[in-house]
């Protein structure tokens, strides 16, 4: 069965979170540029810790060894997906 990934492309993590809880069974976050440069990285722990998996479209474009890196710490973080140029 497909899964529903959610765009959060909204002004504020507390805007996203709202949204999110109002979306039982909600599997997938989606968190851009715009809201994960407002918000950081908490957003991103707050989404897993309610069992959110989280798409980091950050779309990374740089040397490699920085994009490994970059995606490595996203890893860390708890990211599940994210987008590389």
């Amino acid at each position: 069965m497909a899964e529903l990934i959610v765009a959060f492309d909204l002004p504020s993590g507390s805007e996203a979170l709202a949204l999110a809880a109002r979306l039982p069974g909600l599997r997938w976050a989606k968190v851009g540029p715009v809201l994960f440069n407002r918000e950081g990285p908490s957003l991103v722990r707050e989404f897993t810790e309610r069992g959110i998996r989280v798409f980091l479209d950050l779309k990374w474009h740089d040397i490699p060894n920085i994009v490994a890196s970059a995606v490595a710490a996203a890893r860390e973080l708890g990211v599940s997906m994210t987008t590389v140029h």
